[in-house]
């Protein structure tokens, strides 16, 4: 494949033709950044079901390196004729261009110099193009036609390369340029898009796009102090179309973003006394450092289908609230996550996945999201010269924390049935954990209520089974108190001698309202003393309706310990 660019000639314009479609080159992008935001679209091959297979698989997409880097031909292709195809815009849309050749190795007809320009000064330049099997016949039949939700689809190219992109004037603060772009077979149902519709299904319904690819994209620019440089070397979508996309890839990226003196004190300013505290201390780089980055090895997402909603929109009627898996977010993997301060690893996690494959109505009845092999350093956020604070964060092995994470969320619609549970255990630092149980919530009594009008159905429906929390503390409450030691030139070991005197007497006066409060406070405490483990749980002996929780929470928030039944206890 030749990627070099080609010499420019005289600047040439498409002749006028008032009458046509919009499908410019500059809208072969904006027709593929659609289809991308539709997450419609595509099987294993790409390609909504029952259309033409892309050039381009969604399993090479996933496993394979860019399609831009790899070569492509167009066999048995004929030169296209680049004016006939500008004169179907209006005057007004028409790019201008430097030079045009057909490659017969490539088979493509390359177009340099592309710009295009904006009503309001902008524009977009593009060295160079390189255009597949563009129908200019398909392109006319989709504009003579009659929009309809089941209109054939008709190919306008076969493939789309884009070299040297770069808008202007767009924003002024963002500078964005893109080394290469790819669209990958673009069909377009004839008559387009429906404008007498106001569902955004039919728009959605329009577009198949095989595959949507960038190489090299930057993003520069910044405003009143602060900067931001981004960087997505290679972005892939494959299988747009039908309301389903086969896979989104995004290798290696990153970002910095850097602020000034000035514009660090001017976020203290927006904070208040509290906040312009903070960032008159140690702890600033906890809330505003100098310089962040991040980075991401990869991200990959499959399985995203939304052809039931898709389907139920056409439909021109709302989605059944018992329709099954009318969204199904598929999985989503990330690896290689990194974050820096001021030039220092703060953070990363190995890997992180996220899935869920089930759903009625649009709500997920299963997730589940785990992350594996991660690691904090807060010795990262502590500023140079500031040795007294990075001592206590080495003491307390805060610059070396690993953990781990889970997340399990599950609703069964038709008994009703909700959990939620949560996890986080760390090596050395403290295990969080968190459940909720819920009942009630049966898609056929949604369904009615929101029949009837009723905005409130899930507070008067749902019931609270149980709840529960626990703290493990390690060296959490130790590091707790000797920040809080240093920020307020105390001995770390004086204020925790003193804290649980000061909760017991805090909370002497809620004893009186209900006697559960003593017990409350002496655990909480406890745990402040002692570290340990502190436990919160809601047991009720019957499910108790949300809707009776919240009416006590307004009327007699101290009754509301003896309805759910909640314990506080702590344990060594």
């Amino acid at each position: 494949m030749r990627n070099d660019f080609y010499d420019a000639a005289p600047s040439h314009d498409g002749p006028a033709n008032d009458k046509g479609t919009y499908m410019t080159m500059k809208h072969f992008l904006l027709a593929g950044a659609a289809a991308m935001a539709l997450g419609a679209c595509g099987g294993e091959d790409g390609g909504a079901e029952g259309g033409a297979a892309s050039n381009t698989s969604t399993k090479s997409v996933v496993s394979g390196g860019s399609p831009i880097s790899k070569p492509f031909s167009l066999k048995n292709a004929s030169e296209l004729d680049v004016d006939a195809l500008f004169a179907l815009a209006p005057a007004d849309a028409r790019p201008t261009y430097q030079s045009v050749f057909f490659d017969e190795k490539l088979g493509a007809t390359v177009v340099t110099g592309l710009q295009f320009t904006e009503e309001d000064g902008g524009a977009i330049t593009i060295e160079k193009a390189e255009l597949y099997g563009v129908d200019v016949d398909a392109i006319q039949r989709i504009n003579a036609a009659e929009p309809a939700v089941d209109a054939p689809f008709e190919t306008v190219f076969e493939k789309v390369r884009l070299f040297g992109i770069n808008p202007e004037g767009a924003d002024d603060d963002i500078d964005i340029t893109i080394e290469a772009l790819e669209l990958d077979k673009l069909r377009i149902r004839q008559g387009g898009v429906d404008e007498t519709q106001d569902s955004p299904a039919f728009f959605f319904n329009t577009f198949e796009l095989g595959g949507f690819f960038i190489k090299n994209m930057s993003m520069t620019g910044g405003a009143e102090g602060s900067t931001i440089d981004g960087r997505i070397p290679d972005l892939r979508i494959s299988g747009l179309g039908g309301g389903k996309m086969g896979a989104l890839v995004i290798k290696d990226v990153a970002y910095d973003v850097n602020q000034s003196d000035e514009a660090q004190r001017s976020l203290a300013s927006l904070m208040g006394p509290q906040g312009a505290l903070i960032m008159d201390s140690p702890l600033r780089n906890f809330i505003a450092p100098g310089a962040q980055r991040a980075s991401i090895k990869s991200v990959v997402w499959r399985g995203l289908d939304m052809s039931g909603l898709l389907k139920a929109g056409l439909s021109g009627e709302e989605p059944s609230f018992t329709a099954k898996n009318l969204v199904k977010l598929g999985a989503v993997e990330i690896e290689g996550a990194q974050s820096y301060v001021n030039g220092k690893l703060a953070s990363s996690s190995k890997k992180t996945t996220i899935t869920s494959n089930e759903s009625t109505w649009i709500v997920p009845t299963k997730l589940r999201a785990e992350s594996t092999g991660d690691f904090y350093n807060f010795a990262a956020y502590v500023p140079d010269g500031e040795d007294a604070l990075l001592q206590i964060v080495k003491d307390n092995g805060l610059d070396n924390v690993k953990a781990s994470s889970q997340t399990a969320w599950d609703w069964d619609a038709e008994d009703g049935d909700v959990a939620l549970s949560t996890t986080w255990d760390t090596q050395g630092f403290a295990d969080v954990s968190f459940d909720v149980n819920l009942d009630g919530i049966e898609i056929d009594k949604i369904a009615a209520a929101a029949e009837s009008g009723d905005n409130s159905a899930i507070e008067r429906i749902a019931v609270f089974d149980s709840f529960s929390m626990k703290i493990a503390d390690d060296k959490m409450l130790d590091a707790i108190f000797a920040i809080a030691g240093l920020q307020m030139n105390s001995s770390a070991s004086d204020l925790r001698e003193s804290a649980p005197a000061m909760i017991r007497l805090g909370g002497a006066a809620y004893a009186g309202v209900n006697p559960r409060f003593s017990d409350y406070i002496d655990a909480f405490a406890a745990f402040i003393a002692d570290g340990g483990t502190l436990e919160v749980t809601a047991n009720p002996s019957s499910p108790v309706p949300l809707a009776a929780i919240a009416e006590t929470s307004e009327t007699a928030p101290q009754d509301l310990p003896d309805i759910i039944d909640l314990k506080i206890t702590h344990s060594k």
